[in-house]
């Protein structure tokens, strides 16, 4: 309908005779009557809705998605903007629910750019606690936790209870990663007693049973069953018994630590008989292993060996490494006293796949958690250096004369700041210098070479080649003494250098069966007794040049490496020089292997050396060829590596 502004700019320009001007106000009028309408914006809310029950339904990916994008859709041609940061964000959640956290971001940051844009603080505060939860997934604890410390304020603007309540929780779950459990019991107490005031029982519950977990974790079971059971007692009364699953679980986990056999039985039964009622398998995979196990324990052998292997099934549906592991190791101990070697050896090699798998899993966790946590502590001390300061400059502000004392201070303040900066700058660059060499010593001995070192002897071991498996279990067993020998050392000399790799080179020959020759020479103008380098800088090259350069020779080629060191005016020059298929090719093998394990010793040693260059102002450098015949045809690698004097 047209109002009445628009009906007196229509006259107007009616009786001035401006035609084309009537027909284009009516078309802008019209169009304003259609740009929104309560049914359309019904419609989104609507659809948005039945995507989050799809979501909630853990529904396939295109029947969620399909209703999120009509609704954005609807709401860009109708220009709801409330509409499209939902839709926008819903869809962002689910792209990362299913895998696509990248993506998932880059809606979900699009979404709080429009709600800044147009003033949406509910939507941006929605879609800041979709974006902490995506972190924490990914293992960025600290993002997380600033995300939801951000989110607090903006929930605390809008008079939001359930919202700062929600903020707590969130920002709890980022210190339970990051094993700052004391911090986060503040968060969870925080939570639990706005939604206590709020009179939201189930949440209440919930944060019980979240506090509880957190006394479990540090093993302080009295103060873990007391918050669970009160869980229990709400849930109860809410006649929930769905949410009843987790604090029964960690009421048997309790028991088992405390070596309560009985009453640990009894809530893992009730687990059981729960997780069938509702049919819910992955809850079904943990309840069946862990009746398995105490069953074990309790010299119930039919029983537990029944579990376990219920329990294994679903682990290797759902690809549970943790159960499988554990169900597998558990199982194979049990066949072994059983005197079932065939089995006990299935389940054994089973679960030490699962446990390599972890491995690395748990160093990703390792190093995502020790950072998170340097970075937490460094914005501690940020924070109080900043107010010891401001103490200060208030002092001497209240002593002396405003004006000139605000500009020494000022000065003070920058020059402290400068200090501290690049005092900061160095202990970080240290810091991480440390931390290379230790991720360079597990690069070097992972559990794979170790893995391989130990087949090789049991290799020889079954051929009754005891000669050969006495050989190369002294030279393993060398190797690994000399890799803690140098390990905390900043320098080794070059006789150590030269000593390891050949210790290094003789067992990974035994293993490739001769398949490789190899000669280390040293300039005899070099004192190797004297003459000084960094540790565990050589090796990563030389195995490259074995695992890669030399495992996929063709026609019977021998491989043959050499290394050699050579003295020049600024240094020591080593050359690591082989005959293998080039890096090119290597790389194509790789890929058509589909090999899983990958080597980080290369991109480790470039880290170093940038670090050590930054450190010590010195002049390492690093050269790598492909060798080429005059027909392209790849000849092998050669890396050159410069050490600086007085190194």
């Amino acid at each position: 309908m047209v109002n009445r502004t628009h009906f007196i700019q229509y006259t107007s320009l009616f009786f001035s005779k401006k035609w084309l001007s009537v027909i284009l106000l009516f078309a802008s009028i019209s169009a304003q009557a259609q740009a929104y309408t309560l049914a359309d914006s019904t419609q989104v809310l609507a659809l948005i809705n039945k995507a989050v029950n799809f979501l909630r339904a853990n529904s396939e990916k295109d029947s969620v998605l399909s209703y999120t994008e009509k609704a954005l859709f609807i709401s860009k041609s109708i220009s709801f903007q409330k509409g499209v940061c939902k839709s926008m964000n819903l869809m962002g959640y689910s792209y990362a629910h299913y895998g696509d956290a990248e993506k998932g971001k880059k809606y979900i940051q699009e979404c709080i750019n429009i709600a800044d844009k147009n003033r949406l603080w509910a939507e941006k505060a929605s879609a800041n606690n979709h974006l902490a939860i995506i972190y924490n997934d990914e293992g960025n604890y600290q993002k997380g936790l600033e995300t939801c410390k951000n989110n607090l304020e903006i929930y605390r603007q809008l008079n939001d209870s359930n919202g700062i309540a929600m903020s707590y929780t969130n920002s709890a779950k980022a210190l339970s990663f990051m094993n700052f459990f004391e911090e986060a019991r503040e968060y969870l107490l925080k939570s639990k007693a706005i939604y206590t005031a709020l009179g939201n029982m189930d949440k209440v519950a919930s944060r019980c049973s979240d506090i509880g977990e957190s006394y479990l974790a540090q093993k302080n079971t009295k103060e873990a069953k007391t918050y669970l059971f009160e869980s229990l007692a709400i849930c109860k009364k809410l006649n929930k018994t769905e949410a009843d699953y987790p604090c029964l679980f960690n009421l048997a986990l309790c028991y088992e630590i405390e070596k309560n056999n009985d009453s640990a039985v009894y809530y893992y039964e009730k687990c059981v008989k729960l997780g069938e009622e509702t049919e819910d398998e992955t809850q079904l995979q943990y309840a069946w292993t862990g009746l398995g196990g105490i069953y074990l324990n309790m010299g119930k052998a039919a029983e537990g060996e029944s579990y376990l292997l219920k329990g294994l099934t679903l682990a290797d549906k759902f690809h549970n490494l943790e159960i499988i592991r554990d169900a597998s190791i558990s199982l194979s101990a049990f066949y072994q006293e059983k005197g079932n070697y065939q089995k006990a050896f299935t389940y054994i090699q089973k679960g030490n796949a699962a446990k390599d798998s972890l491995l690395n899993e748990d160093k990703i966790k390792e190093i995502a958690q020790l950072s998170a946590k340097m970075e937490m502590r460094e914005m501690e001390m940020k924070n109080q250096h900043l107010q010891e300061e401001n103490e200060l400059q208030k002092l001497r502000l209240f002593r002396k004369n405003l004006i000139i004392y605000a500009i020494v201070g000022t000065m003070l303040s920058l020059l402290i700041f400068g200090i501290l900066l690049f005092r900061n700058n160095r202990m970080k660059t240290r810091q991480q210098h440390l931390e290379l060499e230790q991720k360079q010593l597990r690069a070097q001995m992972n559990p794979h070479f170790i893995f391989n070192c130990l087949n090789s002897i049991q290799h020889y071991m079954v051929y009754n080649d005891i000669q050969n498996a006495n050989k190369y279990l002294t030279e393993f067993a060398s190797l690994m003494r000399k890799t803690l020998d140098i390990v905390g050392n900043n320098n080794i000399t070059l006789m150590q250098e030269k000593d390891y790799l050949e210790n290094y080179l003789l067992l990974e020959q035994m293993r490739f069966d001769n398949h490789f020759s190899y000669e280390i020479s040293i300039d005899k103008n070099i004192d190797g007794h004297q003459v000084e380098i960094p540790p565990m800088i050589i090796q990563p090259f030389v195995e490259n040049a074995i695992r890669h350069g030399f495992q996929y020779l063709e026609n019977e080629r021998q491989g043959k490496l050499l290394i050699s060191f050579q003295k020049n005016e600024k240094g020591i020059i080593c050359t690591i020089d082989d005959n293998g298929i080039g890096r090119k090719k290597a790389a194509e093998m790789k890929s058509n292997h589909a090999k899983k394990h990958q080597s980080f010793g290369i991109s480790l040693t470039k880290q170093r050396i940038e670090l050590m260059n930054k450190l010590k102002h010195a002049g390492y450098d690093l050269t790598i060829i492909d060798k080429e015949s005059a027909d392209k045809q790849a000849l092998g690698t050669q890396v050159i590596f410069k050490i600086p004097k007085d190194e």
